[in-house]
């Protein structure tokens, strides 16, 4: 459109988790420090949502999926090859949400050099 200022969209950060909730909040988070965020709470969503976008991080809640970490990690990996993985382990929903916010976007930040 024109006149308008569209800032290109942050890294592309796909959240897997079986709670809704967790996946409004951080939806919410991470668009509000820049990051472009899709959420499901299916793992076959995740794939075709992987598969159809250039993936920066794929996050896996405490719930993903209701499976292991480890195997929606095997599922996943193939179609977002360059994707860098995080697990969020339970202390994240039981944490003090500004904690846990910082924890998460300590995590995304690129591994130093």
């Amino acid at each position: 459109m024109p006149g308008k200022d569209i800032s290109p969209a942050g890294p592309l950060v796909l959240f897997l988790d079986q709670s809704m909730d967790l996946c409004a909040f951080v939806r919410k988070l991470l668009n509000g420090h820049g990051y472009e965020v899709m959420t499901t709470c299916r793992l076959h969503d995740a794939k075709l949502l992987a598969g159809a976008a250039d993936v920066s991080y794929v996050v896996l809640g405490p719930e993903c999926a209701q499976l292991p970490c480890d195997t929606v990690t095997a599922e996943l990996k193939p179609v977002a090859r360059e994707a860098r993985f995080v697990h969020l382990d339970r202390s994240f929903v039981i944490d003090d949400a500004g904690k846990a916010a910082s924890d998460l976007l300590a995590r995304l930040q690129p591994p130093s050099a």
